[in-house]
């Protein structure tokens, strides 16, 4: 199935499978069709295709992040693991090309090939998802972050709210709630730790005369 753009996005249930699974143990998977969800990251033109089948004349690098990986984090940004292939002539080529950074595409693939250790393997099937975890939530993702570090609660939680305005799925959702959470329970702590005025005092009113 491919899934169009824009208000066509399937809301079918996601995959369970992941790519990484695949990576640990190529070997159990070679031959076999696996599905996964890959969040998109780029789309490779050149690459060294040493003696498999996939070259750069018949087909296109998907270069992606898996579900698991965390974009706020910036070790994890750096290195998007997923590299799977499409054939450049079909209906796949043309919605991998189509895609924005950081959208999320559930896909079917078959392990054609391992070399080198890693598993090569061709997608025969595409859908792009609704929830996907745009730049501006990983932005706003990394500022709660920093301002939990400083102790900054409130700002935080700002911050986390922001993230959470776009469709992110339920996964990343249930993770930045954990925050949110925990910045408010910090925020409270932290107010209660002010010594409040008893209720019935007064400040003076500056015009008010000193009595002897």
């Amino acid at each position: 199935m491919v899934a169009g753009r824009g208000d066509d996005r399937s809301a079918a249930a996601e995959p369970s499978e992941s790519w990484d699974e695949v990576v640990r143990e190529p070997v159990g998977f070679l031959g076999r069709t696996v599905r996964f969800v890959v969040q998109f990251h780029s789309l490779g033109e050149r690459w060294n295709p040493y003696v498999t089948r996939f070259g750069p004349r018949d087909y296109v690098a998907l270069n992606g992040w898996t579900d698991e990986q965390r974009l706020w984090i910036r070790s994890e940004y750096d290195d998007p693991v997923v590299r799977i292939f499409v054939r450049r002539d079909g209906g796949l080529a043309a919605l991998f090309a189509g895609l924005e950074g950081h959208e999320r595409v559930a896909v079917t693939c078959v392990v054609r090939e391992l070399f080198a250790g890693r598993p090569w393997a061709e997608v025969v099937e595409a859908t792009k998802l609704a929830e996907y975890v745009p730049e501006g939530s990983v932005l706003h993702a990394i500022r709660a972050l920093d301002f939990m570090a400083l102790e900054l609660f409130e700002l935080a939680a700002g911050q986390v709210d922001r993230a959470l305005d776009a469709p992110v799925p339920e996964r990343v959702r249930a993770e930045l709630e954990g925050w949110r959470e925990r910045c408010l329970a910090e925020k409270r702590v932290k107010n209660g730790r002010r010594i409040p005025a008893p209720s019935g005092a007064r400040k003076p009113h500056p015009g008010a005369r000193r009595r002897e």
